[in-house]
């Protein structure tokens, strides 16, 4: 199993109301992909890669509110899984880029450390959307990941 930017623990999220206001909108405005921007890229790849941000916000504001919503609301009321992590035998990785403000990093490590066969890979510069900020080191994690197993006796 890979997990990437994610906890076992039930989300909370200071943005419910604001996510609740989403429903009845429409296309998603400028300033909603830029908050959203905000919290889900890391600080690093904000001022460094400016396009990969843009990119993104021009994908997002294609997008409508009660798609945003709706999504939002798969996760955001799930159930706290963090005391049956030891249930979990497979190898599992677990990915979290260190500047992500939305699931603390810590978060990510106790994933890693309550399940049978846990490891940690830390992308560095990376916030919320570690696969997206930095692919080459979250590709080459899980390439090593997936060799290990073809190559466990």
């Amino acid at each position: 199993m890979i997990l990437i930017d994610s906890m076992a623990s039930a989300p909370l999220s200071p943005n419910e109301g604001f996510f609740q206001s989403l429903k009845q909108s429409g296309r998603l405005s400028e300033a909603v992909a830029q908050r959203n921007a905000d919290i889900l890229f890391g600080a690093t790849t904000r001022s460094q890669r400016p396009e990969l941000v843009e990119a993104w916000k021009t994908r997002w504001r294609d997008l409508t509110g009660p798609s945003v919503y709706w999504e939002t609301a798969s996760w955001l009321h799930r159930e706290d899984l963090s005391l049956r992590l030891g249930e979990i035998s497979v190898p599992t990785l677990v990915i979290h880029g260190e500047e992500d403000i939305i699931i603390p990093i810590a978060a990510g490590e106790e994933m890693a450390n309550g399940v049978q066969n846990g490891s940690f890979v830390r992308v560095a510069n990376a916030g919320h959307t570690a696969n997206l900020e930095d692919p080459d080191a979250v590709n080459a994690a899980i390439s090593d990941f997936v060799e290990s197993l073809v190559l466990a006796p």
